[in-house]
Formats: C-alpha cells, structure tokens, sequence
C-alpha cells in the first residue's frame, strides 16, 4: 500500500507540473523547452540559454530573430540562472567600425521577478562583457570592485550620457573576464541605442586597447520568477558599418556635407547634391566618448569654430585636438545628431540648396535640420 500511494503522490505531483507549464500560446515559427536550444535565423542565433546553479523549467519561442520570447519559472533564489537572448556576431576591430547602432522593443512582468532586460556585448575574444541594463525590476545588481557597506555596488562614473541613453556606469570582473556594466538611470522598455560610442568611450578610458567585437546579445537576464512569467521582445535589431568613409546626408536638405576644397583658414563645409567625389567622404576618428570627421578630399577635420547660434559656418581646419573638433553622436531614431563639444550647438543643414551653401549650427530645436543619416 506504500508504495501504490508514493506512486500516485509522484503522479499526481507529475500532473500539476504538466499544468503549470504552459505550451506556448500560438504556434511559433520554432519552440523549445531545452536548456541549451538553440535557433538560427537572419544571421542572428536565438538561444534559450538556462544555465545558473538551481535553475528552474524555461521554454522559448520564436517567429524571427526579432521576435521571441520566453515563459521562465526560476525559484525564488539569488543567482543569475537564465539569459535567453538573440545574438549577432560582428567579428570587427573596433577601429575599424563606423557605427554600431540596436533598437529594441520588450513586454515584462512589472512585478513578481528578478531580472534586467539587458545588452550583453563581448569583446576582445570573451576577455570584455559590456552591459547595457535598459530595465531591471527585484532584487539585482551589477558586478563591481567595490560595494557599500549595504552591499550595494558603486559606480565608477555617475550620470554618463553616451550612446542616447543616461548611464550609472560599474566596473567589476567575474572571475573570468573584465565586466562593464552600464546601468540606464530610469527604466525603459523600448528605444534605440548608439553602440559605438559607448565602446569607443570604454577604449578611450583605457579600459581596453582596440580590440575586435565579438558579438552584440541582446535578452533578459533572469534572477527569480517563482509564480512562471513571460519575457517577450517584441522586435529587436542590430546594425553595423565598416570602412573608412561614409557621407553624412541632411534629412531636411538631401544633400551630404561636402569639404568643398577649402584650405584650413576656417573656410565653410557646404552641403551638395550626391557626386560620389572625395569631398563628401568623412573618416569617422573616435576620440574618446567623441568623434572627430575628416574630409578625404582636404585632410582636415570638421571644426565647430567657436561661433554662436546665428547661423554662422562650420569650418574645416588642420589637426589641433581641440574641442572645436570634437563632435557628440547621440542617435535619433534611423538618424543622429552631431554636438559640437566647444559650443554645444549642433550640425545644422539650415534648409539651404545645392549651390555650395553653408553648413551652420544651431541650438537644440529637434528639427529634421539637425537630423542626419549616415551613408556608407
């Protein structure tokens, strides 16, 4: 009788799981309940990822790279002890990347888990972890060399803006690589984020030296969610370019930036119809959280000049390492806006024509004026 009862506790405590664990809700493009699955698709891999110490059941679900999502049960326990993420790898030297750029869209429990919807982009071979915390709710924290007497971490850097976004920024190591976590002040669950600068801004603290870019993850770092909950990312894409030169084109005018020729006396950077010529091409140069354009035709760097929001000229001039060279990148959507580090002003195509016009700077007004896409 013993054992007829242990055995129909067993059963009826199998058939509860079986009810608890949901089977997806529709019928996806591909679906897995494996701790390791894994799912290939546009150049990017969708991986299920549960790997912590204790871990709990967690399915996955995909339509696409940019569409997926998980219904994860993780025991109300410390310890990270799933990453289901969707990866593209890059493979580049830094130096060698003109931009880096993801957008993302996510639906999480705004309660009853643990857990960060997170970047995680390695470097260097896996020697580099660099995290992007966009959302975190319960009880998390980043890694870091030093800890309050709470047991709280402490940020390197306070308030940072780089790449669109407003970071607490953490320094740490996991016992087996250097990580930097870049925790978002306030939680977002949509957006767009400016990658490179943010590596170049790590680069240019000494932290790393150059070194190539492994891949961009991007999925939800999960600690606890005792009662099973869904993690869905609703889209989700990288973008990458290389190459020495890109033209920089006006969203308002249609024209690129053009060196025009001019010599290093402050001369204007016009804007002109497309002609493929080397006066359109710039070299994007990093220069810390910065970055500095030189004309292939001139050789010489776009330089803000010290003038003043009266629509006056962006000049050209030689290598001086100035601030008037040194522009802030911040990404608007599929376009970015360029700040100039001396007058805080920003490129501005001012609505001029084809005819060799001025390229000013003007205040922050979030007109298609300052707006600009970069084109390889």
């Amino acid at each position: 009788m013993l054992r007829i009862r242990r055995f129909t506790l067993a059963a009826i405590a199998a058939a509860m799981c079986a009810i608890l664990v949901p089977a997806t809700a529709f019928a996806a493009t591909w679906s897995s309940s494996d701790q390791y699955a894994s799912w290939s698709d546009g150049g990017y891999t969708v991986y299920n990822n549960v790997w912590g110490s204790g871990a709990g059941y967690q399915s996955i679900w995909a339509n696409s790279y940019s569409n997926w999502g998980v219904w994860s049960q993780q025991p109300d326990t410390g310890g990270i002890k799933s990453y289901p993420n969707s990866t593209r790898p890059i493979n580049t030297q830094l130096s060698a990347l003109s931009d880096v750029s993801s957008n993302f869209d996510v639906s999480v429990p705004s309660s009853g888990a643990s857990f960060e919807a997170t970047y995680d982009i390695w470097a260097g071979n896996g020697a580099y972890e660099i995290m992007l915390w966009m959302y975190q709710e319960g009880v998390v924290k980043p890694i870091s060399y030093n800890y309050d007497g709470n047991g709280y971490p402490i940020p390197v850097y306070t308030n940072v803006y780089l790449g669109g976004h407003t970071w607490n920024v953490y320094k740490g190591n996991n016992g087996g690589n250097d990580v930097f976590s870049f925790v978002r002040t306030s939680n977002t669950t949509s957006g767009t984020v400016d990658i490179l600068p943010i590596m170049n801004w790590i680069n240019g603290q000494g932290w790393y030296n150059n070194p190539v870019l492994d891949k961009v993850q991007w999925g939800f770092e999960i600690t606890s969610s005792p009662a099973g909950l869904n993690f869905n990312c609703n889209s989700y894409s990288v973008s990458y370019r290389t190459g020495s030169y890109v033209r920089i084109e006006n969203r308002t005018t249609g024209l690129f930036a053009d060196g025009m020729g001019y010599t290093s006396n402050g001369s204007n950077a016009a804007q002109w119809g497309s002609s493929y010529s080397y006066n359109q091409y710039w070299q994007i140069v990093p220069d810390g959280s910065y970055v500095r354009f030189q004309n292939r035709a001139t050789g010489l760097f776009m330089d803000g000049m010290g003038r003043t929001a009266n629509g006056s000229v962006l000049g050209q001039w030689g290598d001086s390492n100035s601030y008037n060279q040194q522009w802030l990148e911040t990404t608007d959507g599929s376009y970015v806006r360029f700040q100039n580090r001396a007058t805080g002003l920003f490129m501005d195509g001012m609505g001029y024509t084809s005819n060799g016009s001025n390229l000013a700077q003007w205040g922050s007004s979030n007109s298609y004026n300052q707006e600009w896409q970069i084109v390889s």
